[in-house]
Formats: C-alpha cells, sequence, structure tokens
C-alpha cells in the first residue's frame, strides 16, 4: 500500500483551507463481524466494485506488499506473505476449515457461518496487520502534503475491532457513520478505550409526510417524529464522553429525480430543495445546542 497521486491532490487543495478540521480517506473502509473478518483478509468483495479488497491471503501479493504484511504468524510461523499459496496455506491450516487447493479456490470458497477459532485468530492478525498498513499510510501522506489538518479516520459503517483499533493508532480522530435511533451506550461503550476523540461522519432521519418520496437509511413517520429523534440522537452523543461532535447527512434534500450517480433522493435535509428551512429541524436544533455545554458537562 503506497500513497497516490490522488492522496496528494486532494491534501493539497485542503491545506490552505481555513475552515477545514481535517479529511477522512475511502468512503466507509471495513465489514464487520466474522463474516467480515473471512471477507477482507480472503480479498472478497466488500459492497460494490469501490470497496473492493483485492489481495488479501487469497491471491498472490508483490515483494513490497509482501513486506508490508510479514510477520502474521500463528503457533510460532512465521507468514512471508511473497512466497505464494502454498506456504500461506500450511501456516494457515485453510484446509481444516474449507476444501481448497491455491488461492483460487480459497477466493472463490464461502467460508462458514461461525469461524473455527484457529482461522478466526489468522484472520485477526491478518487484518490487524493490514489495517495498520492502511491507516499508516493514509496518515503519512496527510503529514507529508498537509500536516497542519487532522486525519479522521474513515468514517466506519461497518466495522471489526482490528481496524477500528489500527485507526486509533494512526488517525487523529476515529470516525463512523451511525445511521440508528440513537447512540446505544452498551453497543457504543468501548469508544473511550480507544483513548482519541470520535466523531461521527453521517447520520440523519427522513420523513415523507412532504418533501421529497425517500425517507433515507433511518425512518421516522413524520416530519414532527423526526425532530424529536434528532433531539434524542444528539443528546445520547452528549453523553458518551468520547465523541466530540457528529454531521448530519445532509444540509439540503437531494434531487426529486435523484443525484446523478446513483439515483438517491433522500427526503433528509435541513432544507428543501428550494432552500427552505424545515421550522421544526430548526426549533429541534436551537433546543439542543442551548443544552449541549450543559448536558456534556453534567455527564462527567
Amino acid at each position: 500500500m503506497h500513497e497516490s497521486s490522488d492522496a496528494q491532490d486532494w491534501d493539497v487543495q485542503l491545506a490552505d483551507d481555513p475552515i477545514a478540521d481535517g479529511a477522512a480517506n475511502v468512503d466507509r473502509l471495513g465489514a464487520y463481524g466474522e463474516t467480515g473478518h473471512a471477507r477482507i483478509a480472503r480479498g472478497g468483495r466488500q459492497q460494490r466494485g469501490e470497496h473492493s479488497y483485492r489481495g488479501g491471503l487469497a491471491s498472490p501479493i508483490g515483494a513490497e506488499q509482501g513486506e508490508d504484511l510479514t510477520g502474521v504468524d500463528r503457533k510460532g510461523q512465521t507468514i512471508d506473505c511473497r512466497k505464494g499459496a502454498e506456504a500461506a496455506s500450511k501456516a494457515l491450516d485453510f484446509q481444516n476449515d474449507f476444501a481448497h487447493k491455491d488461492y483460487e479456490s480459497v477466493a472463490r470458497a464461502s467460508p462458514p457461518a461461525s469461524l473455527a477459532a484457529p482461522m478466526k485468530d489468522d484472520f485477526g492478525k491478518f487484518l490487524t496487520a493490514f489495517a495498520d498498513r492502511y491507516f499508516k499510510t493514509v496518515r503519512d501522506a496527510m503529514r507529508k502534503y498537509d500536516p497542519h489538518h487532522l486525519y479522521l479516520g474513515c468514517r466506519f459503517a461497518w466495522r471489526t475491532t482490528e481496524a477500528v483499533n489500527a485507526a486509533a493508532r494512526h488517525a487523529d480522530v476515529v470516525s463512523f457513520n451511525i445511521y440508528r435511533s440513537h447512540v446505544d451506550p452498551e453497543e457504543w461503550g468501548f469508544t473511550p478505550s480507544l483513548n482519541k476523540p470520535c466523531i461521527i461522519g453521517e447520520f440523519h432521519f427522513g420523513a415523507v409526510d412532504r418533501g421529497m418520496f425517500h425517507t433515507g437509511l433511518a425512518t421516522t413517520p413524520n416530519h414532527q417524529a423526526r425532530d424529536a429523534m434528532y433531539k434524542h440522537y444528539l443528546e445520547s452523543v452528549e453523553e458518551n464522553p468520547a465523541f466530540v461532535g457528529c454531521h448530519w447527512f445532509q444540509y439540503y434534500d437531494e434531487p426529486l429525480t435523484g443525484r446523478s450517480y446513483d439515483g438517491e433522493n433522500y427526503n433528509s435535509g435541513f432544507v428543501s430543495i428550494t432552500d427552505t428551512p424545515y421550522p421544526e429541524m430548526v426549533e429541534a436544533a436551537k433546543a439542543v445546542a442551548s443544552e449541549l455545554y450543559s448536558r456534556r458537562m453534567g455527564s462527567r
């Protein structure tokens, strides 16, 4: 993994922007649960092509990438990713978990719903090495081309423990997209242990009693309910000491006929497509803002 000209162009454009706090890279890197471990380690696809992970343990790796990822071990054995399928197969004991003869068959195979302990251990170690190298590469590029802004991670929409911990080691801020009714203190109770500030890169609530015809990723029955949910969500963020902010997606409703590249047409804006504010959202935002500091300081 190495920095690209895109990273240089992106950081140079941002470098002199006095308004920007920082930048996140690659929208929503990651996967979740046991299948997520398997998907990334095996080099499978995550969502569509733009989120595809090529390589992993399921395809040949070039010398430089092999240098990056060598050192993942189990039972005292060191995996050298440059040596190809046969050595990796023996070291990882894939044959005990699903049948294969070479990298191609590993890539085609579907892992079982529940991974055996040795496979889970192998995949976890590989994912740790992969994620460390990934976030370190981006951090180093930002330090080189844009040293005055923060590296905001990758806005996890799905996550594994290994990837989140790697982000915390290298990013200035760990970011998550959380499309839920609120930030559940039980689910997100781990965030203070990251010892890094956290931010929510995306959340919203939509309603279709007026405006566009799609509620977005989090549904409410009407605008009154949407605004109550917005207030409830922000209060849950304020009560988690790790989170320093949250970003609503997005300021304006999306076009009725859909945005140009994928047709998305959510009614989830603070203002309509005619730039008219939704009055309920204005009042909810004012109410939450007026209580923000007292609520946050009261939770400590």
